[in-house]
């Protein structure tokens, strides 16, 4: 008997990203508590009327983010529902489980690679690679071939790096008063004291100039500045020939 595989939690992200601001407050609501609630204990407790709890629970429970359970009851009749969430609308476990998880990585590297920057600069290029249908896909989603971005010209390559590098959780702007430098204002690898390793860095860089150079048909490398200032990154293009 084949196992299925956990949903990736990529899954839940989405779901909640694309609820309305009344379901995600829903959603967060019901995070804070412990047991399950009926419909009728959320909406006096909210002061709401029951059909508009209704609504925004059956809304939660079809996107996988909530599920109910039997309360018992001795009389007849249609039987009573409690609920609660799966998918606190919340990240910071989240953020934590994975920046640990990154921390981890870096020290077994940092311990067992002979050139610990380089290995993981090495890693980032396979990362790149790995990553390669997630982004076919996502640039179909928005209109755009992958194989055509090797002929766009270099404003539009550089928006759409920027904007793979916001979908990827990097807050990435245009640098202003410029046209060819990225700055990326947050990062999913910080740790929660704010720091970050530059191991990981390392492993952000080759991700970063692999797919730049796979993507524009190897006309163009990526240069990344790490922590340029204080909370930004910054990344601009050029030539290829000119990094020779």
């Amino acid at each position: 008997m084949r196992v299925s595989p956990p949903k990736g939690s990529g899954v839940l992200y989405n779901a909640i990203a694309n609820l309305s601001p009344a379901h995600q407050a829903m959603l967060k609501y019901l995070s804070t508590f412990l047991e399950p609630l009926s419909i009728a204990e959320i909406a006096e407790l909210q002061g709401l009327h029951q059909n508009s709890v209704r609504e925004s629970i059956d809304a939660l429970t079809a996107a996988g983010l909530v599920e109910r359970s039997k309360i018992e009851t001795s009389g007849r009749g249609r039987p009573a529902w409690a609920y609660y969430t799966t998918a606190p609308e919340t990240d910071v476990v989240t953020d934590a489980y994975l920046t640990k998880f990154v921390r981890g990585m870096c020290e077994m590297l940092r311990e067992y690679a002979d050139d610990p920057e380089m290995k993981a600069y090495d890693m980032g290029k396979d990362w790149a690679e790995e990553l390669r249908p997630h982004t076919v896909a996502f640039l179909e989603d928005i209109g755009i071939e992958f194989l055509d971005v090797s002929k766009v010209d270099d404003k539009k390559l550089l928006s759409i790096i920027r904007l793979l590098a916001s979908v990827a959780g990097h807050d990435a702007v245009l640098k202003p008063h410029t046209e060819a430098t990225v700055q990326m204002r947050a990062c999913p690898f910080v740790d929660v004291d704010g720091g970050i390793d530059p191991i990981m860095c390392e492993m952000h860089r080759g991700q970063l100039e692999r797919f730049t150079s796979v993507v524009s048909g190897g006309r163009k490398q990526l240069s990344l500045s790490p922590m340029f200032r204080p909370g930004v990154c910054e990344f601009s293009l050029r030539d290829a020939e000119e990094a020779q």
